[in-house]
């Protein structure tokens, strides 16, 4: 891969640089292929964490209810100054040409002085596909940047940037959490799925984050799309929802924390012996998986499952 750029990119909300998004492409010349990754939830940020397991919303006209957190991430409101949406709302009904470089709901002060992940991912693919006319864009994440890759690609059909839309070759998302209401998520469908699907929702076993935001009654908030489902012994499936997808029946815990010491032993004890040095563990990681043992559903969310159900993974067959 040819490595474009890299941004830290302004979330009002939180007052940090707190939305990391690179961009690549196949080569250097006449790519075929221009990948956005969005950064993922970091184990110790606790931004990230709050972000993540937030669950209030805002209702963006024509879209549905929305995340609030992941609006704010892309640089598309403050929830500290509920103006910033109201403007947003109105920049989006704009056709794109009148409303100039930026869609953001911030201030003008703050649009010009702080980078914003959705105004400078948006601008930067303006140019690269003027410059790669037969790129596809391919919009990616874990966690938190799985969301954000979800809200991002929803938003260039929302604010009709069909030029950007219609390039999209796919978006893959790993561990991601819930981003809308069924509203977002027919919207979503209807763009990304119908009638060639370009959504791949990929889910490792008892993973606690694409459980949350909850798919209840009180929250309302739904998945797009059909998962991609990875068990403990990188077996996959197709599933319309994962099991116990709102993660806070009891029933689950113990088979969860059995789970967990599974995943611990074979992760960092059995899988590099079997398939060699590349499957070696950081301390880190180990340790994540430890406190799963702990807090079952939390192991389960490391990138490095992610990564092992791509290259071990057998090829989802079954829709249940």
């Amino acid at each position: 891969m040819n490595f474009v750029t890299q941004y830290n990119c302004w979330n009002e909300a939180q007052r940090v640089n707190a939305t990391q998004v690179f961009l690549a492409t196949d080569k250097q010349e006449d790519a075929r292929v221009i990948v956005v990754a969005f950064r993922g939830t970091e184990t110790f940020n606790t931004f990230d964490w709050i972000t993540d397991i937030d669950f209030s919303w805002h209702k963006l006209e024509n879209l549905g209810r929305v995340h609030v957190g992941f609006l704010e991430a892309l640089g598309l409101g403050s929830r500290n100054n509920q103006e910033t949406f109201a403007e947003l709302q109105r920049k989006l009904l704009e056709p794109p040409a009148s409303r100039g470089p930026s869609i953001s709901g911030m201030s003008g002060n703050i649009r010009s002085t702080k980078l914003l992940a959705h105004d400078v991912v948006t601008q930067k693919l303006k140019e690269l596909t003027q410059t790669h006319k037969d790129a596809k864009i391919y919009i990616t994440g874990h966690s938190l940047g799985g969301a954000l890759a979800c809200l991002y690609s929803a938003l260039l059909y929302h604010s009709k940037e069909s030029e950007l839309a219609d390039k999209i070759g796919g978006v893959y998302t790993f561990g991601q959490p819930r981003v809308g209401n069924d509203e977002f998520v027919n919207f979503y469908n209807e763009k990304l799925t119908q009638p060639v699907n370009r959504y791949f929702r990929v889910v490792y076993n008892d993973d606690l984050v694409p459980r949350i935001p909850f798919d209840d009654e009180v929250s309302g908030f739904k998945h797009a799309g059909i998962c991609r489902y990875f068990n403990s012994f990188y077996t996959g499936q197709l599933l319309v929802e994962v099991p116990n997808k709102n993660y806070f029946s009891i029933f689950y815990y113990l088979p969860m924390t059995v789970s967990a010491i599974w995943e611990l032993l074979y992760n960092t004890m059995i899988l590099p012996f079997v398939h060699g040095d590349d499957y070696f563990e950081t301390k880190t990681s180990t340790l994540f998986r430890i406190l799963g043992v702990i807090f079952p559903g939390v192991g389960s969310h490391s990138p490095v499952n992610y990564v092992n159900s791509i290259r071990l993974g057998t090829s989802p067959k079954h829709l249940w």
